[in-house]
Order: C-alpha cells, then sequence, then structure tokens
C-alpha cells in the first residue's frame, strides 16, 4: 500500500486511509511478532521485527502529518538509520 501510495495509486485522500493502515494493522503484527519472538528466546529476529514495528507506526504518523506526496527529509534519515540497524 505504501509503494502504491507513492507511485500515485491512490488519490490524495487515500493516503491517509495508507496511514491508518499502518498504525492499525501492520504496526501492531509486528509487534505481536516481536513479542513472541521474544517468548521463544529468539532475540536477534524479536529485535528485527521491533525495528521493522516501530518503523512502521513512524512512517503511519509522519504520512498523517505531512501533506500527501510531499518530501520529508527526516523521515528519510529515520529509514537509512532502521535499515542500518537491521
Amino acid at each position: 500500500m505504501v509503494a502504491g501510495s507513492e507511485l500515485g495509486w491512490f488519490s490524495s485522500a487515500d493516503t491517509r486511509i495508507v496511514a491508518v493502515v499502518l498504525i492499525a494493522f501492520a504496526f501492531p503484527l509486528q509487534l505481536i511478532s516481536c513479542v513472541f519472538g521474544f517468548l521463544a528466546r529468539d532475540t536477534v529476529a524479536a529485535t528485527g521485527f521491533g525495528v521493522q514495528a516501530g518503523t512502521w507506526l513512524v512512517i503511519g504518523i509522519a504520512r498523517l502529518l505531512t501533506p500527501a506526496h510531499a518530501t520529508d527529509h527526516a523521515l528519510g534519515v529515520f529509514l537509512l538509520a532502521a535499515s542500518a540497524w537491521l
């Protein structure tokens, strides 16, 4: 959905829906995976899932707060840091 939004497949109003889907669907699923990873004592996978969960949450919040199709340099730096962490 994020790729479709970036490619302009959705209208400006739909980018808010994409943000809500990221916050309400992708973030909780990754967070649950993180918890189960720690419960299974697989700390490497759990840490990866935790970083991805936080990344989905930040992307969703950033999409809610910025105008549609705007360039967000702070989000870009955050994504580079998250990719380096993984």
